[in-house]
């Protein structure tokens, strides 16, 4: 019955999308019909599994920008494209739910397993500890300057991957580090990994915030209740107003905005307020950039998605080596700086490199192996400790690869690759044993 009422929700969204050519109206009954999705969805499995956070992230950064930015994007693009790439995205949101839920129906059904988070014996204390540390004054002080310039004058320049990428995993790692070596102590992990999540609000890089908050959150996330729901509540309440924070430093630092008010507020006042706490990641935008591009060129054959395989080789040892879909697109449209990208979303290398049709096929694929994800996480997330970490890191994984699956993906293979050879480094030196 569930499925049943989230299929017609959905095709209420989809139906206004075919009847309708004002995106900011297809926006707000988009915007409740998936809310309402993953509230059954929430109530039917109490936990917060890939579906519905799949939903949330794709409600927090398009649904939103249809509302916030619709004027200005039908100025820029024209009402048509417009349209197609919210129909585009909107579709491939659909095939993603038809996949999982298909592959669900079919599926041998789990029992959920209850057990506690798997215990890690940390052998020497003061070490341990000490690395941390370590890390965290080595982290904060090489990241200091642009962390201040973020605060001040808004984002300098996101963190050189190349050079930080296993210091993005220690990061990680450190937060269920610190969870495990303080007992499950919330508080004071808190205050403990402070200089990262401040470095990471000072350089603007905010989505990187989402994998802390998985893994920090992984057990009230996915044994949802009654208590740790309020819990769940206000730390998506702080974080939200924490990336709009961020959001509003980005390009000139943070700024106090006067607002007025009146004794009555329209309903249409009211979910333009909703809309503004959402993310406007250009997802739409994008997308109908896409639309355009294809309607005067070819698909572009596989060089989108393949650049995943020549991210790894630096451009020092090749200096023609492509570069990736969110830079040269945004480059040609856009008067930018070099190194300026901007997000193609989850079905935004799919569509151009083969089209349409094609990328929802991918999609459905995705959704179906979403589920198999999902099955991965329910049976391995209680047996042992690296496990439960990386099922709160693919949850931060799959949120973020709503806003660009590549990039999503690149720091997911950087965490599986560094993870082990840390794991394997503190075995090594029995300051763990691992089971």
């Amino acid at each position: 019955m569930q499925t049943f009422l989230q299929l017609i929700l959905y095709l209420i969204s989809l139906f206004t999308w075919l009847m309708v050519t004002d995106v900011r109206y297809i926006g707000v009954v988009s915007f409740w019909t998936i809310l309402m999705i993953i509230l059954i969805e929430v109530y039917q499995t109490r936990k917060t599994n890939l579906f519905t956070i799949f939903l949330f992230s794709f409600l927090y950064m398009i649904p939103t920008e249809a509302i916030s930015n619709y004027d200005l994007l039908v100025l820029s693009w024209g009402r048509d494209d417009v349209h197609t790439g919210y129909g585009i995205l909107l579709l491939g949101a659909g095939a993603v739910m038809l996949g999982y839920k298909c592959t669900k129906k079919i599926s041998k059904f789990y029992k959920q397993n209850v057990s506690d988070k798997p215990q890690l014996i940390i052998n020497k204390r003061r070490v341990l500890i000490s690395l941390l540390l370590i890390y965290e004054i080595f982290f904060f002080a090489i990241n200091i300057e642009n962390t201040i310039y973020g605060f001040t004058a808004g984002r300098a320049s996101a963190f050189p991957f190349a050079f930080s990428g296993i210091l993005y995993v220690i990061a990680f790692l450190s937060i269920g580090l610190f969870l495990e070596y303080f007992k499950g102590n919330k508080l004071k992990t808190l205050l403990f990994i402070l200089p990262i999540i401040i470095t990471f609000l000072g350089t603007g890089t905010r989505f990187f915030l989402l994998f802390i908050v998985f893994i920090f959150f992984f057990k009230d996330l996915y044994y949802l209740n009654f208590k740790n729901s309020f819990k769940i509540i206000f730390g998506a309440l702080v974080i939200i107003t924490l990336t709009t924070a961020i959001k509003s430093s980005r390009a000139s630092g943070l700024k106090l905005t006067s607002t007025t008010s009146s004794s009555e507020t329209s309903a249409e006042e009211i979910m333009d307020f909703i809309a503004s706490k959402g993310s406007d990641e250009g997802l739409i935008r994008n997308t109908a950039m896409i639309t355009d591009y294809l309607s005067k060129n070819e698909v572009t054959y596989g060089k989108s998605i393949g650049f995943i395989f020549v991210f790894w080789i630096p451009r020092s040892l090749w200096p023609d080596k492509p570069v990736m879909l969110d830079n040269w697109l945004v480059n040609k449209y856009f008067n930018v700086s070099e190194g300026y990208s901007s997000a193609s979303s989850f079905a935004g290398e799919l569509y151009m490199d083969f089209g349409f049709e094609f990328a929802l096929l991918a999609l459905l694929i995705l959704g179906v192996f979403l589920f198999k994800l999902e099955d991965w996480i329910l049976l391995n997330h209680h047996t042992s400790f690296q496990n439960y970490i990386f099922s709160g890191f693919l949850m931060g994984w799959l949120f973020f690869a709503t806003r660009s699956i590549l990039t999503a993906t690149f720091i997911l293979i950087t965490y599986m690759v560094f993870s082990k050879i840390i794991f394997y480094l503190l075995g090594r030196f029995k300051i763990l044993i691992i089971k």
